[in-house]
């Protein structure tokens, strides 16, 4: 989840001097707030170097101190905050096309068919970490016009990587790991 318009939560127009795991808008929960109590909900305004961010509530922090904040988390604590968010389902819908590409190169051009919320457990090889968990997983269902492959769901794994298992035209299934083209990289 994350608010679009981030800068409204800015005391100034911050200048970005990184590229990190975390996006500029992305909802946030500081994990040491809460004990000493805090309000541990921020708004990503600024990118530092390598695992550093400004927050609207708390200041610079880093990766080890954060992660994406939960629907309930947000409505508990910043409950302003819900007008202003943007589900990753919202913000994929305006996706047509998918290109993907495998580690040998390969690529493949995928129209989209269909947007899911991820369900836990859904597919048994969808790891359960820090870049891939319930808060910003998205399914995608695309069919492709590629002799080799007949339709591809892809679960989308922090910034870089998406698991795709992908069904042949014998009614086969495949998985492995693809990267996204970078029109697709900053949705989760």
């Amino acid at each position: 989840m994350k608010v679009l318009n981030y800068k409204k939560f800015a005391h100034s127009d911050y200048e970005n001097t990184g590229d990190n795991y975390h996006m500029l808008g992305e909802v946030v929960f500081k994990t040491n707030e809460l004990k000493d109590g805090n309000n541990p909900i921020g708004v990503i305004i600024q990118i530092h170097g390598y695992d550093e961010y400004r927050t609207d509530m708390y200041g610079n922090t880093n990766d080890g101190e954060i992660r994406i904040a939960t629907i309930e988390e947000i409505e508990q604590y910043r409950p302003d905050l819900l007008s202003d968010i943007v589900t990753n389902i919202e913000i994929a819908k305006d996706i047509q096309s998918i290109t993907l590409k495998s580690c040998y190169g390969e690529t493949i051009v995928c129209s989209v068919k269909e947007i899911v919320k991820y369900e836990s457990g859904r597919v048994r090889y969808i790891m359960d970490n820090k870049k891939c968990n319930d808060f910003h997983n998205s399914l995608f269902v695309v069919e492709t016009m590629d002799c080799r492959v007949r339709s591809i769901d892809i679960f989308m794994s922090g910034n870089y990587h998406v698991f795709a298992s992908y069904k042949n035209f014998r009614g086969n299934y495949k998985q492995g790991a693809w990267a996204f083209d970078a029109d697709i990289l900053k949705i989760r």
